[in-house]
Protein backbone atom coordinates (compact mmCIF):
# COMPACT_ATOMS: atom_id res chain seq x y z
CA UNK A 1 0.00 0.00 0.00
CA UNK A 2 2.71 2.53 1.31
CA UNK A 3 4.61 1.29 -2.60
CA UNK A 4 1.59 2.22 -4.01
CA UNK A 5 1.09 5.61 -2.30
CA UNK A 6 4.86 6.37 -3.15
CA UNK A 7 4.28 5.51 -6.80
CA UNK A 8 1.67 7.80 -6.84
CA UNK A 9 3.33 10.79 -5.57
CA UNK A 10 6.18 10.31 -8.14
CA UNK A 11 4.00 10.50 -10.93
CA UNK A 12 1.94 13.39 -9.82
CA UNK A 13 5.34 15.49 -9.42
CA UNK A 14 6.68 14.28 -12.68
CA UNK A 15 3.08 15.24 -14.07
CA UNK A 16 3.79 18.65 -12.51
CA UNK A 17 7.17 18.95 -13.81
CA UNK A 18 6.37 17.99 -17.49
CA UNK A 19 2.98 20.38 -17.07
CA UNK A 20 5.20 22.72 -16.08
CA UNK A 21 7.94 22.41 -18.98
CA UNK A 22 5.06 22.81 -21.51
CA UNK A 23 3.90 25.98 -20.21
CA UNK A 24 7.65 26.88 -20.05
CA UNK A 25 8.06 26.24 -23.91
CA UNK A 26 4.64 27.54 -24.53
CA UNK A 27 5.61 30.93 -22.81
CA UNK A 28 8.72 30.93 -24.89
CA UNK A 29 6.79 30.74 -28.09
CA UNK A 30 4.21 33.40 -27.21
CA UNK A 31 6.84 35.39 -25.92
CA UNK A 32 8.60 35.42 -29.39
CA UNK A 33 5.43 35.69 -31.17
CA UNK A 34 4.42 38.95 -29.34
CA UNK A 35 7.89 39.96 -29.47
CA UNK A 36 8.15 39.67 -33.17
CA UNK A 37 4.28 41.07 -33.77
CA UNK A 38 5.33 44.23 -31.48
CA UNK A 39 8.68 44.76 -33.12
CA UNK A 40 6.63 44.45 -36.46
CA UNK A 41 4.36 46.89 -35.22
CA UNK A 42 7.04 49.36 -34.42
CA UNK A 43 8.73 49.34 -37.25
CA UNK A 44 5.60 49.63 -39.23
CA UNK A 45 4.79 53.03 -37.37
CA UNK A 46 8.14 53.96 -38.24
CA UNK A 47 7.95 53.54 -41.41
CA UNK A 48 4.27 55.10 -42.23
CA UNK A 49 5.32 58.11 -40.11
CA UNK A 50 8.02 58.56 -42.62
CA UNK A 51 5.03 58.41 -45.25
CA UNK A 52 2.81 60.73 -43.93
CA UNK A 53 4.89 63.82 -46.12
CA UNK A 54 3.61 63.21 -49.38
CA UNK A 55 2.65 65.36 -52.55
CA UNK A 56 1.17 64.73 -55.66
CA UNK A 57 4.33 64.85 -57.98
CA UNK A 58 7.00 65.87 -55.63
CA UNK A 59 8.14 62.27 -54.41
CA UNK A 60 9.70 60.53 -51.01
CA UNK A 61 13.58 60.33 -51.17
CA UNK A 62 16.40 60.38 -48.59
CA UNK A 63 17.76 63.98 -47.24
CA UNK A 64 21.11 64.68 -49.27
CA UNK A 65 19.99 62.06 -52.63
CA UNK A 66 21.50 63.91 -55.46
CA UNK A 67 19.55 65.86 -57.87
CA UNK A 68 19.82 64.04 -60.79
CA UNK A 69 18.40 60.97 -58.59
CA UNK A 70 15.44 62.74 -58.40
CA UNK A 71 12.08 61.10 -59.79
CA UNK A 72 11.28 62.45 -62.65
CA UNK A 73 7.07 63.39 -62.95
CA UNK A 74 5.39 64.47 -66.48
CA UNK A 75 2.34 66.89 -66.68
CA UNK A 76 0.63 66.35 -70.18
CA UNK A 77 -0.82 69.15 -72.16
CA UNK A 78 -1.95 69.02 -75.53
CA UNK A 79 -0.75 70.69 -78.30
CA UNK A 80 -3.49 73.20 -78.61
CA UNK A 81 -2.71 74.21 -74.97
CA UNK A 82 0.75 75.14 -76.17
CA UNK A 83 -0.71 78.61 -77.79
CA UNK A 84 -2.35 79.49 -74.62
CA UNK A 85 -0.37 82.02 -72.46
CA UNK A 86 -0.93 81.01 -69.33
CA UNK A 87 -1.06 76.86 -68.39
CA UNK A 88 -1.41 76.19 -64.59
CA UNK A 89 0.41 73.39 -62.91
CA UNK A 90 -0.94 72.10 -59.29
CA UNK A 91 1.21 71.39 -56.78
CA UNK A 92 0.50 69.80 -53.10
CA UNK A 93 2.01 69.02 -50.19
CA UNK A 94 0.14 67.13 -47.65
CA UNK A 95 0.77 65.72 -43.93
CA UNK A 96 -0.61 62.49 -44.49
CA UNK A 97 -0.21 59.30 -46.14
CA UNK A 98 -1.29 60.01 -49.66
CA UNK A 99 -5.21 59.22 -50.75
CA UNK A 100 -6.04 58.60 -46.69
CA UNK A 101 -6.18 61.43 -44.64
CA UNK A 102 -6.98 59.45 -41.58
CA UNK A 103 -2.89 58.64 -41.39
CA UNK A 104 -1.94 61.91 -40.54
CA UNK A 105 1.63 63.11 -39.05
CA UNK A 106 1.30 63.77 -35.11
CA UNK A 107 4.00 66.55 -35.34
CA UNK A 108 4.17 70.00 -36.74
CA UNK A 109 6.03 69.53 -40.48
CA UNK A 110 8.06 73.07 -40.91
CA UNK A 111 9.78 73.05 -44.51
CA UNK A 112 11.30 75.01 -46.93
CA UNK A 113 10.11 74.76 -50.99
CA UNK A 114 12.30 75.40 -53.61
CA UNK A 115 10.97 75.54 -57.17
CA UNK A 116 13.62 76.35 -60.06
CA UNK A 117 12.71 77.00 -63.07
CA UNK A 118 15.00 76.05 -66.14
CA UNK A 119 14.85 75.90 -70.10
CA UNK A 120 11.80 77.81 -70.42
CA UNK A 121 10.78 81.89 -70.93
CA UNK A 122 10.51 83.81 -67.69
CA UNK A 123 7.43 85.43 -66.45
CA UNK A 124 6.28 82.41 -64.04
CA UNK A 125 3.83 82.87 -61.22
CA UNK A 126 3.44 80.65 -57.81
CA UNK A 127 0.09 81.64 -55.93
CA UNK A 128 -0.32 84.78 -58.31
CA UNK A 129 3.44 86.34 -57.07
CA UNK A 130 5.78 87.05 -60.17
CA UNK A 131 8.87 84.64 -60.26
CA UNK A 132 12.10 86.91 -59.99
CA UNK A 133 15.02 85.26 -62.01
CA UNK A 134 14.63 81.27 -61.34
CA UNK A 135 14.15 80.73 -58.48
CA UNK A 136 10.89 80.92 -56.30
CA UNK A 137 11.36 80.10 -52.05
CA UNK A 138 8.91 79.98 -49.86
CA UNK A 139 10.43 79.13 -46.17
CA UNK A 140 9.07 78.18 -42.60
CA UNK A 141 5.65 76.89 -44.10
CA UNK A 142 4.09 75.07 -41.34
CA UNK A 143 1.80 71.55 -41.77
CA UNK A 144 -0.16 71.55 -38.75
CA UNK A 145 0.06 68.04 -36.83
CA UNK A 146 -2.58 65.78 -35.35
CA UNK A 147 -4.86 66.82 -38.38
CA UNK A 148 -5.35 66.32 -41.84
CA UNK A 149 -3.36 69.30 -43.71
CA UNK A 150 -2.44 70.38 -47.24
CA UNK A 151 -0.75 73.13 -48.54
CA UNK A 152 -1.06 74.09 -52.57
CA UNK A 153 0.90 75.57 -55.14
CA UNK A 154 -0.13 77.21 -58.12
CA UNK A 155 2.57 77.35 -60.78
CA UNK A 156 1.80 79.70 -63.80
CA UNK A 157 3.75 78.60 -67.07
CA UNK A 158 3.60 80.16 -70.34
CA UNK A 159 2.43 77.32 -73.40
CA UNK A 160 5.47 77.79 -75.06
CA UNK A 161 7.25 76.78 -72.26
CA UNK A 162 5.60 73.12 -72.82
CA UNK A 163 8.20 70.55 -73.97
CA UNK A 164 10.84 72.43 -72.85
CA UNK A 165 10.78 73.66 -69.40
CA UNK A 166 11.76 71.38 -66.93
CA UNK A 167 11.15 72.73 -62.82
CA UNK A 168 12.97 70.93 -60.10
CA UNK A 169 11.24 71.01 -57.03
CA UNK A 170 12.23 70.29 -53.51
CA UNK A 171 10.30 70.25 -50.03
CA UNK A 172 12.68 70.48 -47.09
CA UNK A 173 12.01 69.89 -43.82
CA UNK A 174 13.74 71.95 -41.21
CA UNK A 175 13.80 69.12 -38.59
CA UNK A 176 14.04 66.03 -40.45
CA UNK A 177 13.47 63.65 -37.28
CA UNK A 178 9.99 64.39 -37.85
CA UNK A 179 10.23 62.99 -41.66
CA UNK A 180 12.18 59.97 -40.50
CA UNK A 181 15.20 61.75 -42.40
CA UNK A 182 12.72 62.08 -45.95
CA UNK A 183 12.47 65.05 -48.21
CA UNK A 184 10.27 65.64 -51.17
CA UNK A 185 11.66 66.04 -54.43
CA UNK A 186 10.89 65.80 -58.16
CA UNK A 187 11.95 67.28 -61.47
CA UNK A 188 8.80 68.34 -63.45
CA UNK A 189 8.35 68.22 -66.90
CA UNK A 190 5.32 69.64 -68.89
CA UNK A 191 4.67 67.62 -71.68
CA UNK A 192 2.66 66.80 -75.27
CA UNK A 193 2.08 63.36 -75.43
CA UNK A 194 4.19 63.12 -78.77
CA UNK A 195 7.04 64.32 -76.18
CA UNK A 196 6.76 61.61 -73.77
CA UNK A 197 9.11 59.01 -75.52
CA UNK A 198 10.97 57.56 -72.24
CA UNK A 199 9.05 55.49 -69.58
CA UNK A 200 10.91 54.37 -66.60
CA UNK A 201 9.31 52.22 -63.85
CA UNK A 202 12.27 52.27 -60.83
CA UNK A 203 12.24 50.13 -57.53
CA UNK A 204 14.82 51.89 -54.98
CA UNK A 205 15.29 51.28 -51.22
CA UNK A 206 15.41 54.58 -49.46
CA UNK A 207 16.77 53.23 -46.30
CA UNK A 208 19.52 52.77 -48.09
CA UNK A 209 22.75 54.42 -46.86
CA UNK A 210 26.52 55.22 -47.54
CA UNK A 211 27.22 54.63 -44.34
CA UNK A 212 29.15 50.97 -44.78
CA UNK A 213 27.51 50.02 -41.15
CA UNK A 214 23.64 50.19 -42.64
CA UNK A 215 23.58 47.20 -43.92
CA UNK A 216 20.13 45.29 -44.71
CA UNK A 217 20.89 42.93 -42.11
CA UNK A 218 20.64 45.28 -39.66
CA UNK A 219 17.49 45.96 -40.62
CA UNK A 220 14.09 44.22 -39.49
CA UNK A 221 12.01 45.90 -42.11
CA UNK A 222 12.59 48.60 -44.74
CA UNK A 223 10.95 50.68 -47.36
CA UNK A 224 11.14 49.87 -51.49
CA UNK A 225 9.74 52.43 -53.43
CA UNK A 226 8.20 51.77 -57.09
CA UNK A 227 7.73 54.86 -59.11
CA UNK A 228 6.54 55.47 -62.89
CA UNK A 229 7.73 58.51 -65.02
CA UNK A 230 4.74 59.40 -66.13
CA UNK A 231 1.02 57.65 -67.25
CA UNK A 232 -0.77 54.60 -66.64
CA UNK A 233 1.42 51.06 -66.01
CA UNK A 234 1.04 47.44 -65.39
CA UNK A 235 3.56 47.15 -62.57
CA UNK A 236 4.69 43.65 -61.64
CA UNK A 237 6.88 43.26 -58.11
CA UNK A 238 8.72 40.20 -57.37
CA UNK A 239 10.63 39.09 -54.11
CA UNK A 240 12.29 36.30 -52.90
CA UNK A 241 9.78 34.63 -50.84
CA UNK A 242 12.56 33.13 -48.22
CA UNK A 243 13.97 35.86 -47.37
CA UNK A 244 11.43 38.87 -47.29
CA UNK A 245 7.91 39.57 -47.11
CA UNK A 246 5.68 42.26 -48.46
CA UNK A 247 3.45 44.54 -46.07
CA UNK A 248 -0.05 42.93 -46.11
CA UNK A 249 -1.85 46.26 -45.58
CA UNK A 250 0.17 47.65 -49.08
CA UNK A 251 -1.63 44.86 -51.01
CA UNK A 252 -5.12 45.58 -49.02
CA UNK A 253 -4.25 49.08 -50.47
CA UNK A 254 -4.05 48.34 -53.96
CA UNK A 255 -7.29 45.43 -53.84
CA UNK A 256 -4.40 42.68 -53.62
CA UNK A 257 -5.62 41.40 -50.39
CA UNK A 258 -6.17 37.66 -51.37
CA UNK A 259 -2.66 38.04 -52.61
CA UNK A 260 -0.48 35.30 -50.42
CA UNK A 261 2.45 37.30 -49.05
CA UNK A 262 4.87 33.98 -49.43
CA UNK A 263 3.76 33.94 -53.30
CA UNK A 264 6.54 36.08 -54.12
CA UNK A 265 4.69 38.42 -56.82
CA UNK A 266 2.44 40.89 -57.29
CA UNK A 267 0.68 42.94 -60.35
CA UNK A 268 -1.21 46.03 -60.10
CA UNK A 269 -1.62 48.93 -62.16
CA UNK A 270 -0.40 52.56 -61.68
CA UNK A 271 -1.05 55.54 -62.85
CA UNK A 272 0.69 58.99 -62.57
CA UNK A 273 -2.36 61.47 -62.97
CA UNK A 274 -4.60 59.97 -60.54
CA UNK A 275 -1.99 59.85 -58.20
CA UNK A 276 -0.87 56.42 -57.95
CA UNK A 277 2.90 57.34 -59.61
CA UNK A 278 4.77 56.07 -56.66
CA UNK A 279 4.55 53.97 -53.63
CA UNK A 280 6.26 53.46 -50.22
CA UNK A 281 5.87 49.26 -49.77
CA UNK A 282 7.42 48.29 -46.49
CA UNK A 283 9.13 44.81 -46.39
CA UNK A 284 9.87 42.21 -43.37
CA UNK A 285 12.90 40.75 -43.31
CA UNK A 286 12.32 36.84 -42.25
CA UNK A 287 15.78 35.12 -42.88
CA UNK A 288 19.05 37.05 -41.59
CA UNK A 289 21.18 34.14 -43.20
CA UNK A 290 19.68 34.95 -46.79
CA UNK A 291 20.54 38.89 -46.66
CA UNK A 292 23.95 38.71 -44.26
CA UNK A 293 26.06 39.13 -46.88
CA UNK A 294 24.58 41.39 -49.42
CA UNK A 295 24.77 44.91 -49.26
CA UNK A 296 21.58 47.31 -50.49
CA UNK A 297 23.00 46.80 -54.14
CA UNK A 298 22.40 43.01 -53.89
CA UNK A 299 19.27 43.99 -52.67
CA UNK A 300 18.63 43.88 -55.82
CA UNK A 301 18.78 40.66 -56.57
CA UNK A 302 16.15 39.76 -53.73
CA UNK A 303 13.39 42.36 -55.01
CA UNK A 304 12.78 43.23 -58.79
CA UNK A 305 10.46 45.76 -60.05
CA UNK A 306 9.10 46.21 -64.02
CA UNK A 307 6.54 48.09 -65.37
CA UNK A 308 4.85 47.90 -69.11
CA UNK A 309 3.45 51.40 -70.46
CA UNK A 310 -0.09 51.17 -71.37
Amino acid sequence: MKLTERLNFKIVICAILAMAGILAVAGGSYAAYTSQDAQRGVVRNRDTEAVRFTSNYLQICANGTAQNKYAGKTILFTESQKTQSKLPINIEIYNYVKGNTAIVNERDIVYDLTLTFEGGHEGYTVNGNTVTGNTYTEKGVTLTGRSASTKKYTVTISGADVDNLKITATAIPTKLSVTNNQILAAVISPCTESKVNVFTCEGSFIDASDDAESTPAKYDAFNYEVSISNGKADVTITWDSEAVEIDKHFLQKIGKADTSTRAGTVTFEMNQEEGSGDYLIPFYIISKDKVKDLDWTGMKDIIKVEGTKK
